[in-house]
């Protein structure tokens, strides 16, 4: 047919560009885009003749072998797997790595114009669609939950994409000055993003990769600018460091603290001397006069206080923290100190009145702090995520040490969890049941010790195979899907999958030669 390889080309382009530009924004893009490229490789290897030739080449490239061990490790944990049906779903959700291995291994390269381009999609898509979902989600959502700030996708995963746009849209630097603008325009909207989901690991990520390219770019230069300017990367951790010190200080009891007795009101203080609570430095559940201080709320309110805020915690004890962080009692007295402005906060779940004057960053790290003190005096997991996610790395430990030989098999992690719940008197059991959240533990944990050393050299062969690694863009992929694993089952959701097989067989497999 002539002129078909270029049509088939195109189409096989474009495939690509969907996923490039779902992978920040769309679930049914991501599936869509892999299906569009999967149908164009197809019609052009019908077209060439060489469809069988193709599957031969993919299925017997080193490279593309070990890319696909981590699929095939999967399959073969069915073997000894009791719940089947979640073992089909995650290699059903592994897929990506078999399409996009095969596909993009076995067409033809793409050139540097090429790979720019697809990049570029998708940082831009990172940078415009993550802005849609903030600006639509910006007058909806609670003050704090920073979870909701991503609507298309986990905000987790949407934070490890805005890292990666950044780098992209930096190593990408344009020459003329408009559109040097705009990528200077992108990086610091992906920066605002990245603040305002909250992102501790996305911070954690930019610095050490800026790091990392500062000591690269400035190996040859004179020793005192050299280390000048190294030492400048120093400048945000002593900031992010600094309001660590500041949070864990405001949760301190105060020790000089000496509560009253009786209200204004005339009734008698609750005065919990037990309570670990502090905000800004004064303790939550003293000098507590609950039946005037309901009072008091209604008559400035016409609201009762056993109702929910905006977040949909109990009002009560929101009002009482919120109290607390400015030094009130909590009473009738307390409560005529509190402004109309201070009212409006706590009904939307304000618990500090220091809350909207600081950036999503250092409330995250407020609520850091606040969870890891809770869990501390308490050891309760069930009420925050970071206690939630220790107790699951506690498990996950005890599970790698019993089954460290071949695992428990790729469908049986959850109910291995669940079983280990029990066994430990884990209060995590009856209500979330939730599993490692760390990607290298759960699989240990699924095929033992040489399973997960598999699993790495799926991971890393080839990249060394292709030479690929020595791509920047690919070193910051890499680097932060690595990262990722510490912290979530990343290869368990679609996305997680998608970003991982999509940016390995695009830089590993389909760039062939130097492409940059």
């Amino acid at each position: 047919m002539p002129g078909g390889r270029s049509l088939f080309r195109w189409l096989y382009l474009i495939g690509l560009g969907i996923i490039a530009v779902s992978l920040p924004t769309s679930y049914f893009g991501m599936s869509l885009g892999q299906f569009w490229v999967l149908g164009a490789w197809l019609l052009e290897g019908l077209q060439r003749r060489d469809l069988g030739h193709r599957f031969s080449m993919g299925f017997t490239t080193p490279a593309v072998l070990a890319f696909l061990g981590y699929l095939i490790l999967h399959a073969i944990g069915l073997l000894w797997t009791e719940n089947m049906g979640w073992g089909l779903d995650l290699c059903r959700i592994l897929l990506p790595i078999l399409l996009l291995g095969i596909v993009l291994s076995t067409s033809d390269p793409l050139s540097p114009k090429e790979l720019r381009t697809i990049l570029l999609l998708f940082a831009w898509s990172a940078v415009v669609g993550s802005l849609i979902g903030f600006l639509i989600t910006s007058d909806a959502v609670a003050p704090g939950a920073y979870r909701d700030r991503s609507p298309f996708i986990s905000h987790i995963r949407l934070g490890l994409m805005l890292v990666l746009a950044v780098v992209v849209l930096l190593h990408h630097w344009p020459r003329p000055w408009w559109k040097r603008a705009g990528h200077l325009l992108g990086v610091g909207v992906c920066l605002f993003l990245l603040r305002e989901l909250g992102s501790l690991q996305g911070a954690l990520l930019l610095f050490l990769l800026a790091w990392a390219a500062v000591w690269r770019t400035t190996r040859r230069a004179a020793g005192w600018s050299r280390w000048g300017v190294r030492l400048l990367l120093v400048m945000p951790v002593a900031v992010v460091l600094l309001q660590v010190r500041t949070a864990i200080i405001d949760q301190r009891y105060p020790q000089d603290f000496v509560p009253g007795r009786m209200s204004a009101g005339g009734e008698l203080y609750w005065n919990d001397e037990d309570a670990w609570q502090v905000e800004n430095g004064h303790p939550v559940w003293m000098e507590v006069a609950p039946v005037e201080l309901a009072r008091a709320w209604r008559a400035r309110t016409g609201l009762p206080l056993n109702g929910r805020d905006a977040r949909g915690e109990p009002l009560y004890g929101t009002l009482v923290r919120y109290m607390a962080s400015k030094h009130l009692t909590k009473d009738s007295v307390g409560m005529r100190s509190m402004s109309d402005v201070d009212l409006q906060h706590v009904q939307q779940g304000f618990v500090n009145v220091d809350q909207d004057r600081r950036g999503p960053l250092r409330r995250r790290i407020d609520e850091v702090v606040y969870e890891l003190d809770r869990f501390h005096h308490t050891g309760d997991v069930t009420s925050s995520s970071l206690a939630m996610r220790l107790e699951f790395w506690r498990t996950g430990l005890y599970l790698a040490q019993r089954h460290w030989v071949i695992g428990v098999g790729t469908g049986d992690t959850q109910l291995a969890f669940d079983r280990a719940y029990e066994e430990l008197g884990s209060s995590v059991v009856t209500e979330w049941g939730y599993r490692g959240h760390q990607q290298y533990l759960t699989l240990w944990i699924s095929f033992g010790v040489f399973g997960f050393l598999l699993a790495m050299v799926s991971w890393v062969a080839p990249a060394v195979i292709t030479g690929g690694w020595r791509h920047p863009v690919y070193l910051a992929f890499a680097f932060i899907f690595l990262v990722s694993c510490f912290t979530d089952d990343t290869l368990e959701t679609q996305p997680g999958a998608t970003f991982y097989a999509f940016f390995q067989a695009l830089f590993l497999f389909a760039v062939r030669g130097k492409a940059d």
